[in-house]
């Protein structure tokens, strides 16, 4: 089984990204009390939570090391972002989703954006992008606007008809050359509050066939995936927080505090005490 890394802070109220599937038992235990074999823990694959300086986004559960791209580390246990060109983003390495079947992956942040003409914020920002874009090729986004295939969680959409509402939106597509929208699997919420803590959650549940969204803790929205194993139709050979697939997209603008990835689908009541508990404790 997974250990864990030891507390670095107290626990926080602030934004987190959930995906999910079935899970252990709903036991609370601190990052400090998980040791191998730990029930509480099973499942825990990637956790990055920030700390030091410099550019290394250390996983501290597994080897699979990120980098921080335009920005750095300040030793405060968290990276800021700011969206725009060149962009700031954080890499990690290709290939997370390969072996998942199930997963969740969960972050704490907190969405500036940058303003809109609407008096928002910068529409279609990513909190993660995992897939590729037009080439295939590591690092590179989509040429011509199309991106292949992707998993991506944004903090808000911007309406593409007379009708369709802003959103927070998860998305799902496999692969299709051209990417078109009416093959997207998606479910959106409103969109996420600005300049505030906010903790979201997507769920895959494979062998339900059903991806799920939470916002505090509390489920928003869910749909019907036709795919038997979903996450091994994306190719990710990007896999990249604040970063979208789509180089019309701006980068993200705010705070990651913390981002996880489990190799199990945690239940609504373990992504609840996940919220309660803040980036510092398992639930």
């Amino acid at each position: 089984m997974l250990g864990c890394a030891p507390m670095r802070r107290a626990a926080q109220a602030t934004f987190a990204i959930v995906v999910l599937a079935s899970c252990s038992p709903n036991v609370l235990v601190g990052i400090d009390e998980c040791a191998p074999g730990t029930v509480a823990c099973a499942g825990l694959v990637h956790r990055y939570t920030f700390d030091g300086v410099g550019t290394t986004a250390l996983d501290s559960i597994g080897t699979a090391h990120g980098t921080v791209v335009g920005a750095s580390l300040t030793g405060s246990g968290t990276v800021t972002l700011v969206g725009g060109d060149p962009a700031q983003y954080v890499v990690l390495p290709h290939g997370l989703l390969r072996e998942l079947h199930d997963a969740t992956f969960e972050a704490w942040i907190n969405w500036a954006g940058s303003a809109a003409h609407d008096g928002t914020r910068t529409p279609w920002q990513r909190i993660f992008d995992f897939g590729e874009g037009t080439t295939g090729i590591e690092g590179e986004q989509a040429s011509g606007g199309d991106a292949l295939s992707y998993l991506f969680l944004t903090p808000q959409t911007q309406p593409r008809t007379a009708t369709e509402d802003p959103s927070a939106r998860v998305a799902y597509q496999v692969p299709h050359n051209p990417q078109s929208v009416n093959l997207e699997t998606v479910v959106n919420t409103g969109p996420l509050p600005i300049d505030v803590d906010t903790h979201v959650g997507v769920v895959i549940d494979a062998g339900a066939h059903r991806m799920s969204l939470f916002v505090n803790g509390a489920i928003v929205g869910a749909t019907t995936l036709a795919q038997d194993d979903p996450l091994s139709y994306v190719y990710d050979i990007n896999d990249w927080l604040g970063r979208s697939q789509f180089p019309a997209d701006d980068g993200f603008s705010g705070t990651f505090l913390e981002f996880r990835i489990y190799s199990v689908a945690l239940t609504a009541a373990r992504l609840e005490a996940s919220y309660d508990a803040g980036p510092d404790r398992v639930p």
